[in-house]
């Protein structure tokens, strides 16, 4: 209910500023709270119980929501005039859009520890949650790329009129707007995607074999 009624406070152009940012903080810590307990009479709970539906929307919700500066910053490098920043970003959304979720996360939850110092661990909800993020931001990059592209070039040179000469401004104040406004859609598109992957995995369990029934004598 915690994440239903922020994504319903999304939607409200008015909350949008620090408002909302401190919305959806107060509501991830209640979230982090409740899942963990330790207070107000609740049974602490070790990460590595957490499961169902809660689970799931942790892992989708707040990895989509990190992965959005993630994803702007890769779209905005891959239509970057220096040719190592295009390179660099172009390589990482390629590669990564070319390996299945379910990779990326055998390698966050199997491999990763292999290279990690003696002694040194990681939470495997942490690398999982990390991994998602790294794994979302190569899509969302290109659905805002997208969204960059539909821009006509005359609403880039109105940046005279709006008193925006300096690049940085010229791409907050007017490019970046109108193109988020382009692609919400997808977004919410790729937001229902990446919830059902991550239903399908959570399912998704090897079963134990049952013991064979005594033979009759």
């Amino acid at each position: 209910m915690i994440f239903i009624g922020l994504i319903l406070a999304s939607c409200d152009r008015r909350l949008w500023g620090r408002r909302l940012a401190a919305l959806w903080l107060a509501g991830l810590v209640v979230v982090g709270v409740l899942m963990w307990g330790g207070i107000l009479g609740m049974s602490y709970v070790e990460p590595e119980l957490w499961n169902g539906l809660p689970l799931t929307l942790i892992l989708s919700v707040v990895g989509m929501v990190f992965a959005f500066p993630l994803a702007i910053l890769l779209a905005l490098g891959r239509r970057s005039q220096l040719p190592a920043v295009r390179a660099i970003c172009v390589a990482y959304i390629e590669l990564v859009r070319g390996v299945p979720l379910i990779t990326v996360l055998f390698m966050a939850s199997v491999m990763l520890p292999l290279f990690l110092p003696s002694g040194m661990t990681i939470d495997k909800l942490l690398r999982a949650q990390v991994a998602f993020i790294l794994f979302a931001a190569a899509y969302l990059a290109e659905i805002i790329r997208g969204g960059l592209q539909a821009i006509p070039r005359g609403q880039i040179r109105g940046r005279r009129f709006a008193r925006a000469s300096a690049i940085g401004s010229r791409t907050r104040l007017i490019v970046l707007p109108q193109a988020l406004a382009m692609v919400i859609p997808p977004l919410g598109q790729q937001l229902h995607r990446r919830l059902q992957e991550h239903l399908a995995r959570h399912h998704h369990r090897p079963v134990r074999p049952a013991s064979a029934p005594p033979t009759p004598r």
